[in-house]
C-alpha cells in the first residue's frame, strides 16, 4: 500500500499541487504600481505578496495614515493578536515606511518590514512604496491591485480516500469548507505524510487567493486513537504553516461521542492540542453533526457581513479607477494650452498683457515664397520712408545687378 500512494504523489506532481516535495501551482506574477503612489485604484486596502510562495497579506487603511493586516480571524483582530501595522516613521533617519509587530510591544514594537533598498530615497510621507519589501526575512511585493491566482481542480483532486479518513471539499463563493471523516483504522506514517502534503497544497492555494476562508469540521466518532508521534507530526505541521492557518482558517468544529472510552481518550487529546496550541480562529467541541454545522453556519454568516462590507470597499475603488482612467484619457487627447505649457517651462510668457496681446494680434495671410510681396512690408521709425519689398528669391544675382545699372543709366 505505501507504493501505492508514493505512485500516487508522484503523479500528481505534474498536477502543482504544492506541498512537501510537489512544486507550487504556476502564479501569475504580480506587477507593482509603476510610481510610489497607489495609482488609480486607490489604497484602500494594500497587498503584500510573497514573492517565493505567492501567499497573500492583506493589509486594510485604518483611517489614521496607516495600514493594519485584516487577512485574519476577528477573534484574533479583538484580542490584538497578530497586529502588524504598515506606517511612516516620521523619526527614523530618514524618515521612511515601515511594518511594525504592535501585538506586544505597542507603538514601540519590532520593525518587522522595510522596503528594499533600491525603493527611492526620499519616500511620500502619505503613500508607502510600491514594488520590493523585506518582510519577516522574505522578499514581498507591496501592491495596491488585487492578486489572481486559479482555483484547484476540486473534481479531480477530492475526494481524498486513504483507510483511516475521506477528506470532502467544497467551495461556494468565497468560502471554502473542508469536511474530514475519520475511519476506525489505524494510521500508516506514509498516507499520514500524503493526506498532509495534499492538505498543505490546499491551504496554500487558498493563502493565494485573498479573497478565501476556509472552514473545517472533522467527524472522528469512529476514529482510531492516534499514535502519539502523529500527534506530534500534525502539531509541527500546524506550526509550519502557521501563516496559511492564520490567513485562511475561520472556524473547526470536532465531532467525538459523548461517552465511552474512546471518545474519552479521544476528548482528553482534543483539550490538550488546544490548551497548549490554542488555535487563533472560534473552535468547538460537539456531539453531534447538526451542532457542528450549526456553528459553523454562524461564523459563515459573520464571515459574508464582513465580505460585504469588503466588496463595497472594493466598488467604491473601481469607481474611483475609472473615472481617474477617463480623466487621465481625456487630458491626454486634449491639446494643451498656453498656460499650462508655461507651468510646464516649454514656453515663456512674460507677463498677462503680453498673452492677452498675442491673442489679439491679427493673423496674416501667408503668400507663396515666389512672389514679390513674401513678407509684409516693413517700415521704419519713420512713416516717412517707403516700404522696401524684398527681392523675390527666383531672381538670380546678376539680374539684380543689371536691374541697378539700368537705373543708373536712367538717372544720368
Amino acid at each position: 500500500s505505501s507504493a501505492w500512494f508514493k505512485q500516487q504523489a508522484a503523479a500528481r506532481q505534474a498536477r502543482a499541487m504544492g506541498g512537501p516535495g510537489l512544486p507550487p501551482v504556476h502564479p501569475r506574477r504580480i506587477s507593482p504600481s509603476p510610481s510610489n503612489d497607489a495609482g488609480p485604484r486607490g489604497l484602500a486596502i494594500l497587498y503584500f505578496v510573497c514573492n517565493r510562495t505567492n501567499i497573500v497579506f492583506t493589509f486594510s487603511m485604518a483611517g489614521d495614515g496607516t495600514w493594519r493586516f485584516s487577512r485574519l480571524p476577528q477573534m484574533s483582530r479583538q484580542k490584538n493578536l497578530e497586529k502588524f501595522v504598515l506606517l511612516f516613521r516620521p523619526e527614523a533617519t530618514p524618515p521612511a515606511w515601515a511594518v511594525q509587530d504592535q501585538s506586544r510591544g505597542g507603538v514601540n514594537g519590532e520593525i518587522i518590514g522595510r522596503p528594499a533598498p533600491t525603493s527611492q530615497a526620499v519616500q511620500d510621507a502619505l503613500c508607502p512604496p510600491m514594488g520590493i519589501w523585506r518582510l519577516w526575512g522574505s522578499q514581498f511585493t507591496l501592491t495596491n491591485y488585487k492578486p489572481r491566482h486559479r482555483p484547484l481542480d476540486i473534481s479531480e483532486l477530492f475526494p481524498i480516500q486513504v483507510p483511516f479518513a475521506t477528506l470532502e471539499y467544497h467551495e461556494e463563493n468565497c468560502i471554502a469548507r473542508l469536511e474530514v471523516t475519520m475511519h476506525n483504522e489505524p494510521i500508516s506514517d506514509d498516507t499520514f505524510e500524503y493526506v498532509l502534503s495534499r492538505f498543505k497544497g490546499l491551504i496554500t492555494n487558498l493563502a493565494q487567493r485573498p479573497e478565501m476562508i476556509l472552514f473545517i469540521r472533522s467527524d472522528a466518532r469512529n476514529s482510531a486513537l492516534p499514535a502519539t508521534r502523529h500527534i506530534k507530526r500534525f502539531l509541527s505541521f500546524v506550526q509550519d504553516n502557521g501563516s496559511e492557518f492564520v490567513l485562511v482558517g475561520r472556524g473547526n468544529a470536532i465531532v467525538l461521542r459523548s461517552r465511552g472510552l474512546l471518545g474519552s481518550s479521544l476528548a482528553t487529546i482534543v483539550r490538550f492540542v488546544q490548551r497548549f496550541f490554542p488555535s487563533p480562529w472560534p473552535e468547538t467541541t460537539v456531539s453531534t453533526m447538526e451542532e457542528a454545522d450549526e456553528f459553523l453556519a454562524g461564523l459563515a454568516a459573520d464571515a459574508r457581513v464582513e465580505f460585504a462590507a469588503q466588496a463595497a470597499l472594493e466598488l467604491e475603488q473601481d469607481v474611483k479607477s475609472d473615472t481617474c482612467t477617463q480623466q487621465q484619457e481625456t487630458l491626454e487627447k486634449r491639446c494643451p494650452t498656453t498656460a499650462e505649457l508655461a507651468d510646464a517651462g516649454v514656453v515663456h510668457v512674460k507677463s498677462q498683457e503680453c498673452r492677452h496681446a498675442e491673442e489679439e494680434q491679427p493673423t496674416v495671410p501667408v503668400i507663396r515664397e515666389d512672389t514679390v510681396a513674401s513678407l509684409p512690408p516693413t517700415r521704419w521709425a519713420s512713416p516717412d520712408v517707403e516700404p522696401v519689398p524684398r527681392s523675390p528669391m527666383w531672381l538670380s544675382s546678376k539680374d539684380v545687378l543689371r536691374q541697378q545699372q539700368e537705373k543708373e543709366e536712367a538717372e544720368e
